[in-house]
């Protein structure tokens, strides 16, 4: 019983492993994608000053916003702004990405 426990427990965490690894590479293309479209404005990592006094950095916007509510905001930007934002073309698997990043953000506590 002990033997068939553990082997569920494998079986388990493998079958997650590819999910988690495209979280990751995600995660990682959110980044890129930060730095390229939205660092001159916003610091993009957890910590930091954002180099516009009135953005807030990537690391209070996850956690201020959960992942719908978050989605529905980035969707908002792309098509409209937000304040003095300009609007922004992404691709909604970009938004995809960059929710996947602010993730990170949200559970890693650096």
């Amino acid at each position: 019983m002990r033997q068939f426990a553990c082997l569920t427990v494998i079986v388990a965490l493998s079958a997650a492993h590819p999910a988690l690894a495209d979280q990751s590479r995600a995660a990682r293309r959110g980044l890129e994608l930060a730095q390229s479209q939205c660092a001159a404005c916003h610091a993009v990592d957890r910590l930091g000053v954002s180099p516009n006094p009135k953005s807030p950095t990537f690391g209070v916007i996850a956690g201020i916003y959960e992942e719908h509510s978050l989605q529905k905001k980035l969707t908002e930007i792309d098509e409209t702004g937000h304040y003095d934002m300009p609007s922004i073309r992404i691709h909604s698997n970009q938004i995809g990405d960059l929710i996947a990043y602010f993730t990170q953000l949200n559970r890693d506590p650096r």
